[in-house]
């Protein structure tokens, strides 16, 4: 059987700035794009704070999860690039606000720049049942 994939699109994150997709479902994972920490219908860093930041990436993460009928807990392996250290600092106590254990697989990579001057981005892939 060849492998179907399905694009997810939801209002209640960011739209993608260029060729690609919030998150693409395969079977039963989905791959959601990295987000930035931008809200919903706007096109600009939220603010300088790097919590707030990190805090509004996983809220988009959180949108686009739930529309594919998952949740940040489904989360398998994250990825988070930040261009400061504090953002690296703060990481575990603001995904304490939006995961329980057992905790996703991640990586943490300092990284020159991000688009949009943001401090991070995150994306993810999840497990998908529904």
């Amino acid at each position: 059987m060849k492998n179907q994939k399905m694009h997810i699109t939801t209002q209640k994150a960011p739209q993608p700035f260029g060729t690609y997709s919030q998150a693409v479902k395969c079977e039963n994972l989905l791959f959601v794009s990295g987000q930035l920490p931008i809200a919903t219908n706007d096109t600009k860093i939220i603010s300088d704070d790097p919590i707030a930041q990190i805090r509004q990436c996983f809220e988009n993460l959180k949108a686009i999860c739930e529309e594919a009928g998952a949740s940040l807990n489904d989360a398998v392996k994250i990825n988070v690039y930040y261009t400061e250290i504090v953002v690296s600092d703060k990481l575990n106590d603001v995904m304490n606000e939006f995961f329980e254990a057992p905790y996703p697989a991640r990586i943490r990579v300092k990284v020159a720049g991000l688009s949009k001057e943001a401090k991070v981005e995150i994306d993810g892939v999840f497990a998908c049942t529904n």
